[in-house]
């Protein structure tokens, strides 16, 4: 592929009516509910313009849509009286301080996870004295030496006030209160078994991946956390104003005092600069035919700060030219605009996607030029994360490729001889959609939890659902998340170690059609596609490993947890886990032995394609060691390989399969009978509430209710308790 230096693509940007974001949603939404009774083109009521098809809408009861609203920033100061002392000592005494740099939460997510740094704190003071009129600006300056040696002295907290606080942001108020600490919460003899498989796959996963290194003379080792510099030299403060005197605010800790200020001012502000937030470019890249050879071309890209996008669904679509009002002139072609939606905001890639269907091309230039020309042949969604002071980390993710592999793998591309798309007929009125396109790529980017009211609530009445598409997909990739959080309070519980996130986490999930089984079906591919955590030993508990590797095996145990609880149920015990961890496990079935690669050593595995090799190269020439088995395995049918990769500057430890995905986690692809459309979708929000609710429950409050309805947003970690 040939590739070009970055550069900014055209793009239209335009807000959205309500009626144009569920235009755009519901082609692909469409696809998938086709053919279930209650598929999600109901649940998710889309509809197009007048002139456009229609998609039908929810046939679900309604009071089980009524939306339910999270706890926020105005709700918190409501309860506090609107009292400024009473808003300060709650930001010093309820939210834990964290050390990162820069804006990674903003008030809401700080309010959720209670906790953040300097920065993030402050900034849901400004928020609470705003809902009580109090006018206010940021102090920044650095801190005094004897704030600055408390900070760094200060001691991590007990296990049992631990245990406390997870309990209080990951569980519903009453199953935490009535919880002591010790053994399991209230939850099923079914949810006591995935958990305790889960606690095996940690322990397995950190014993694997430890020998490996240990006995290719890499031993690995924690990596002291230090408190970064921005928040030693540009301590941040809110300041609030008292008739003509500026009052300090300083909620450093439990022992801060309002009116003292603990760094000296240097200068003061109405908001802290751009660059002292964490953001995150998304970005669709295309291999478009130009010239008759491949080029890389950016087709739409936009970027966002994680603090502002706290409860905002993303989404990654391609929406047919002709519901944007685009003319096209091309014949036997189909035509798309990669289009990324956040909240009412779309933004609109100029190129177009053209996509020969192998139906009467012709040659668009009249010049003899080759039938690909202009064609996109290959796709990937790519994500930038940007942590200030650490500069910027990009993951990839192929989305398809319409060159065989053999082909690719040769590099032999043979464009005059392109074959076609494959596409899926979701109806009559919208007629058919190439596979990968019919359904949007959903995106969550956060580090903060998000709150059970969020989700509804389990009654005598039944649950109460989410009632738009942005709640119900949005929740959707957040579940994977609040698994592999419920795991970490578990392994809190049964070994006193838990773990956090500084930097911003990007999830997404896609389903699309896929027939490569023989059968209907559609593929759910639920993808961490950036994470970035550490764990941590808490006073008075026993080492369980290093840190860095604790944390990987702790979101590959919790992806897991609910690929195992969900599979089953929406497959009637068919389904394909498609993870790194199936593939250690394949592996050890078979004897296959594990290997260390070293950065700068070669790559030599029996059966690796060259997608994989570029992975596992790129990874080597970034210093990290890879541990892989020895050759690949079969896994559904095919013969797949994946991997762990550990960095000896940070400790962190992440695994990934073939394709590029599960920068953590895992990529699981669940091969799921479209008569389970409906239950795919509505278990991609609310899966172990299906789960659970199936097995046996027990109350308002069961887990249930903790898993579906208090989902903690991958990336969170025991935010509260780190």
């Amino acid at each position: 592929m040939t590739t070009l230096e970055p550069s900014q693509p055209p793009t239209r940007t335009r807000r959205l009516s309500r009626r144009d974001l569920l235009a755009l949603l519901g082609a692909g939404a469409a696809g998938l509910g086709a053919a279930a009774a209650v598929g999600p083109a109901r649940l998710l009521h889309a509809s197009t313009p007048p002139d456009g098809p229609t998609v039908p809408v929810p046939t679900l009861p309604p009071q089980l849509l009524a939306p339910i609203q999270p706890d926020t920033v105005a709700d918190l100061a409501a309860d506090l009286g609107w009292d400024v002392e009473a808003m300060f000592r709650f930001v010093a005494d309820e939210v834990d301080y964290h050390p990162y740099s820069g804006v990674l939460r903003g008030a809401t997510g700080t309010l959720w996870s209670r906790a953040g740094n300097s920065a993030d704190r402050a900034l849901l003071l400004g928020a609470l004295l705003d809902e009580a009129a109090v006018p206010w600006r940021l102090a920044v300056g650095p801190l005094d030496a004897e704030a600055a040696e408390q900070l760094a002295d200060r001691q991590p907290p007990t296990v049992d006030d631990a245990r406390r606080r997870a309990a209080e942001v990951l569980l519903p108020p009453d199953v935490a209160a009535a919880w002591d600490g010790q053994g399991s919460w209230t939850r099923t003899p079914e949810i006591d078994e995935l958990f305790a498989t889960a606690r095996q796959r940690v322990e397995d996963t950190v014993e694997v991946v430890t020998d490996a290194l240990t006995a290719a003379g890499a031993a690995p080792a924690d990596v002291p956390v230090a408190i970064p510099a921005d928040e030693l030299d540009q301590h941040v403060w809110v300041q609030y104003a008292d008739g003509p005197d500026w009052i300090d605010l300083d909620p450093l800790g439990p022992d801060a005092v309002a009116g003292t200020a603990y760094g000296t001012s240097a200068e003061t502000m109405e908001t802290l600069p751009d660059d002292r937030y964490h953001t995150v470019t998304l970005r669709v890249v295309g291999e478009v035919v130009a010239g008759g050879a491949p080029t890389r071309t950016e087709l739409v890209t936009h970027t966002v700060r994680s603090a502002d996008v706290a409860d905002t669904p993303i989404y990654v679509v391609h929406a047919p030219t002709s519901w944007l009002d685009i003319t096209t002139g091309l014949t036997g072609d189909q035509q798309y605009v990669a289009t990324i939606i956040v909240g009412d905001l779309a933004v609109e890639g100029v190129t177009p996607v053209v996509l020969g269907t192998g139906e009467g091309i012709v040659d668009v230039l009249g010049d003899g030029s080759s039938p690909a020309e202009g064609q996109t042949i290959a796709e990937w969604f790519e994500v930038d994360v940007t942590v200030p002071g650490a500069g910027t980390r990009t993951a990839s993710r192929l989305l398809y490729d319409r060159v065989p592999g053999d082909r690719r793998a040769a590099g032999e591309l043979q464009l005059d001889d392109l074959p076609p798309i494959v596409t899926t007929h979701i109806d009559d009125e919208i007629g058919d959609v190439f596979k990968p396109f019919a359904a949007p790529h959903v995106v969550a980017i956060t580090a903060h939890p998000l709150p059970s009211a969020a989700f509804g609530r389990i009654g005598a009445d039944g649950p109460a659902f989410p009632s738009t598409v942005d709640e119900v997909v949005a929740r959707s990739v957040f579940t994977t998340g609040h698994a592999r959080n419920l795991v970490a309070l578990d392994q809190l519980t049964s070994t006193g170690v838990t773990s956090f996130a500084d930097e911003p986490v990007v999830a997404s999930i896609h389903m699309a059609p896929d027939d490569t089984s023989g059968d209907e079906t559609i593929t759910l591919t639920v993808d961490l596609v950036h994470v970035h955590r550490r764990a941590v030993t808490l006073d008075g508990a026993p080492s369980a490993g290093v840190a860095g590797i604790v944390a990987g095996a702790l979101d590959h145990a919790g992806e897991r947890f609910v690929v195992d609880g969900v599979g089953p149920l929406l497959t009637s015990g068919r389904f394909t886990d498609a993870s790194p961890g199936r593939v250690f496990e394949l592996a050890r079935e078979a004897g296959i032995g594990v290997t260390t690669l070293a950065p700068g050593s070669d790559v030599a595995i029996d059966g690796l394609g060259p997608e994989p090799r570029t992975l596992i190269d790129a990874a080597l020439a970034a210093g990290r060691y890879v541990v892989v088995p020895e050759r690949t395995v079969e896994l559904a049918g095919a013969q797949r390989i994946g991997w762990w990769e550990y960095d000896p500057l940070t400790g962190a430890a992440v695994d990934r399969m073939d394709d590029g995905g599960g920068a953590s986690a895992g990529e699981y692809a669940l091969l799921l009978r479209v008569a389970s459309a409906a239950a795919c979708f509505v278990a991609g929000a609310l899966a172990a509430l299906v789960l659970l609710n199936a097995a046996q429950g027990i109350g308002p409050s069961s887990l249930a209710h903790d898993m579906a309805n208090s989902t903690l947003i991958v990336g969170a970690g025991a935010a509260c308790v780190a």
